[in-house]
């Protein structure tokens, strides 16, 4: 739900109900330790969302590489344990892009999209990685399948009016900035540029 991966990311970074969640993970993962499966699944969880409750932090800090380097750790962790899991990958794929380690942040938002060919957030992911690559035609393309996938997703309508902007054609931007607006009134975004 792209509401809740704003309101996580600039609203609540300091004060969110991720940090929950990997206590409950840990008390699943010791209650299931007669069940491989289950077990498996929980620790796999455990690891994912601490990576996301510290990578959630990283915002707010001033030195962000240590955050970044937990964060790495505890998501590759839970891919040694499940290597078919797109959202972990989707969550590499950030960590990179925060890193800005470019070649590796598409290596992962790719493999996400081709485990889950049907979710936008990587497809929109892959389009600001070549928005910031300067690579328009590219973004665009990922605008596009993200926009195909998931209709009125807000961060297709702000990266499609950033590559119009880019491209100084400033009246198709506005109106993608407008679409922006008009689907989600919150961000700040698409009302700064």
């Amino acid at each position: 739900d792209e509401a809740e991966l704003e309101r996580r990311r600039y609203y609540n970074s300091g004060n969110n109900s991720y940090d929950i969640y990997p206590v409950m993970f840990e008390v699943a993962a010791k209650l299931s330790q007669s069940d491989k499966y289950y077990h498996t699944k929980a620790t796999v969880l455990l690891h994912y969302f601490t990576g996301l409750v510290i990578r959630l932090k990283i915002p707010l800090t001033e030195n962000k590489v240590p955050l970044i380097e937990q964060a790495l750790a505890q998501q590759k962790t839970a891919l040694e344990l499940e290597e078919f899991s797109p959202y972990i990958y989707n969550e590499l794929g950030v960590l990179y892009h925060y890193k800005k380690d470019y070649k590796k942040a598409e290596k992962y938002y790719t493999k996400a999209t081709e485990l889950s060919p049907g979710w936008a957030i990587p497809q929109s992911n892959l389009s600001s990685l070549f928005i910031i690559k300067k690579e328009y035609q590219k973004a665009l393309q990922y605008v596009d399948k993200a926009d195909s996938l998931q209709n009125n997703l807000q961060s297709t309508s702000v990266h499609r009016g950033f590559i119009h902007e880019m491209k100084s054609n400033l009246l198709l931007a506005e109106e993608e900035y407008r679409n922006a607006i008009e689907i989600n009134s919150r961000h700040f975004a698409p009302f700064e540029r």
